[in-house]
């Protein structure tokens, strides 16, 4: 059977050992997903998630703070990437017992970067991409450093990810290098590019 999209996304992080318990966040109005194979593994559980992506981690989080688990860090996966590699959990797992409060995965900038004009297509500059990285996930936080961050935080305030989160308060990050084939499905071409990106796979 053909494996969607989530699946995809999490394979890895669910089969790890290190994975205690699994939590996706799910629309109010989902009745899609517990058809799936993936929700018969005792590890998946799920929770109505938020308007916004911080509100459904949040949620999350508060879901682990009520359970007797005991547990180290917090492991955050955007699910639609289906191509993360397991080297690239597994480079990100090796921060487990660090210091660092979190890790996160990305790539070199390597395009050429244009400000434009926010209300026209007028080029201002062009931005300096030294330095420069694409974020990606999974990205892996200390337990308490990530539940600081959103008591901290304004939590109405929006942020693109969990790593900026935790950046606000000045948390100890470290990124590593991670594979240029993991990318978000934002746009209906990244659908074409994944789609080619499983094929070489089989």
């Amino acid at each position: 059977m053909e494996k969607n999209v989530i699946e995809r996304s999490v394979e890895h992080i669910l089969n790890h050992p290190s994975c205690l318990e699994l939590v996706v966040c799910l629309s109010s109005n989902d009745s899609w997903f517990r058809d799936i194979v993936m929700f018969q593994n005792p590890k998946v559980k799920t929770i109505i998630g938020g308007n916004t992506r911080g509100e459904s981690v949040d949620n999350g989080v508060k879901f682990f703070e009520e359970r007797n688990l005991e547990f180290s860090h917090f492991l955050i996966q955007d699910a639609v990437r289906p191509c993360l590699e397991k080297e690239d959990l597994d480079k990100i797992l090796k921060l487990l017992g660090s210091e660092h409060d979190g890790m996160i995965l990305g790539f070199p900038v390597s395009d050429t970067l244009k400000k434009k004009d926010h209300e026209s297509s007028q080029v201002i500059k062009t931005v300096d991409r030294n330095n420069l990285w694409h974020s990606q996930t999974p990205q892996l936080f200390k337990k308490e450093s990530l539940i600081k961050a959103l008591n901290q935080s304004a939590r109405e305030k929006e942020f693109t990810d969990e790593a900026q989160l935790l950046e606000s308060i000045g948390a100890d990050l470290v990124l590593g290098k991670g594979s240029s084939r993991n990318i978000k499905l934002t746009y209906q071409d990244d659908l074409k590019t994944i789609k080619l990106i499983i094929k070489t796979e089989i």
